[in-house]
């Protein structure tokens, strides 16, 4: 999501104002960018989405803050009751400020339905830009994912289910990983297959 910023529209007086008291101009553009979007999480479980927060550029002649370096931070808000969410901030760096992972977990008390989460990016305690995830929890159980499925494949010990936002749950047996969830416990019920997005069909084999 791309939000303008009313510092474009300033006259010169009220704009040098604001460089003396804020260091610089608002921030004219910012982008900030969520993946995958919508996110699916089943009662129970937990996923994970990568935020990523494009770097404000400026438009001559107004100046800008150079937050080349500088470490956003993130809020959540708007979770509905039984989902919780954790930050993953290992991703960044002074070259790679605004790119975190974030983490949420449905209790089994979760209701499902579907959710609009807001992510703000904050700089310094100032708020510069928000976007919505859309967030979807749905009950744990192989019936549940049949219908939030539109393919649906069984392999000779486990079976994939492909959902409507494009990620796959995988269930069965996992003695070799087969599950794509980073572990080798076989699963009777659905879990995420990791780093999967986009996917339009899936085909389990041997």
């Amino acid at each position: 999501m791309t939000r303008k910023m009313p510092c474009r529209n300033l006259h010169w007086p009220v704009l040098a104002l604001l460089i003396v008291l804020l260091g610089g101009c608002a921030f004219p553009q910012l982008s900030v960018h969520i993946r995958p979007d919508p996110l699916v999480v089943l009662q129970g479980e937990s996923d994970t989405v990568t935020v990523t927060t494009t770097e404000p550029f400026c438009l001559p002649p107004l100046p800008c803050v150079d937050t080349t370096g500088q470490v956003f931070d993130f809020l959540v808000q708007n979770l509905p009751q039984g989902v919780t969410h954790s930050i993953d901030r290992s991703l960044q760096s002074p070259s790679t400020p605004g790119v975190v992972r974030i983490t949420f977990e449905a209790g089994a008390g979760a209701v499902p339905g579907h959710y609009d989460v807001v992510v703000h990016t904050v700089l310094a305690g100032r708020g510069l830009d928000s976007t919505d995830l859309r967030l979807r929890i749905v009950p744990t159980g192989g019936a549940a994912v049949s219908a939030a499925a539109f393919g649906i494949a069984a392999g000779s010990g486990h079976s994939l289910a492909a959902l409507e936002d494009g990620s796959v749950r995988a269930w069965g047996y996992n003695v070799d990983g087969q599950l794509g969830d980073g572990s080798r416990t076989s699963r009777s019920v659905p879990v995420v297959v990791s780093d999967l997005d986009g996917i339009e069909r899936v085909a389990a084999g041997g």
